[in-house]
């Protein structure tokens, strides 16, 4: 990986990998009392304790462990396509993550962003693209929601048209980023 840094990783991405074999290390150590384990050893048994491990020993979320998950999968999948191994030991396998719930803006949410401007072209860009999430996505009224959700879905919802602040917005900014427009242009 470190020969392939800045071509086809990251330098983030390589602490991450180091991150995640430095806990299978340290679970590995612990568990079976040494300091390696072979390819053949793994199974359901080991990513199960593996998570147990990262969320007892480090207090690691869902999220995190699925995080180890992934590159621990990732490393076994190549070990399986170079044929070192027959078969993917963690089939099966399923961590749960969190549902976190969405949160909607209220129309003076929406208000605020929309008048504030930035000086940083950088701020102001994300800016508009937060407009414009919030008149493009399509529009279900959340449960429990009152006029706020009924406001943003009538901005969005009429009659098949774009409402003005809709059309001022893509005005603003394909005049400022000209490049933002259509592809061709």
């Amino acid at each position: 990986m470190k020969s392939l840094k800045g071509q086809s990783y990251s330098q983030p991405t390589i602490i991450k990998y180091r991150n995640t074999q430095l806990r299978v290390s340290q679970f590995v150590k612990k568990k079976y009392k040494r300091n390696y384990i072979f390819l053949y050893e793994l199974d359901f048994d080991f990513i199960d304790g593996f998570e147990t491990f990262l969320k007892t020993e480090f207090n690691n979320s869902n999220t995190t462990c699925k995080k180890h998950y992934d590159r621990v999968s990732k490393i076994v999948r190549i070990a399986l396509n170079k044929g070192y191994i027959n078969r993917f030991p963690f089939s099966g396998y399923k961590i749960k993550l969190d549902k976190t719930p969405l949160v909607y803006l209220t129309y003076e949410e929406v208000q605020k962003i929309e008048a504030k401007f930035f000086e940083i072209d950088r701020l102001e860009h994300c800016r508009l693209l937060a407009l414009l999430g919030c008149y493009s996505i399509p529009w279900r009224q959340p449960r429990g929601c009152g006029a706020d959700a009924d406001f943003c879905a009538a901005r969005i919802r009429l009659g098949g048209h774009f409402p003005s602040p809709w059309a001022a917005l893509c005005r603003h900014s394909t005049r400022q980023y000209p490049g933002a427009g259509h592809p061709d242009r």
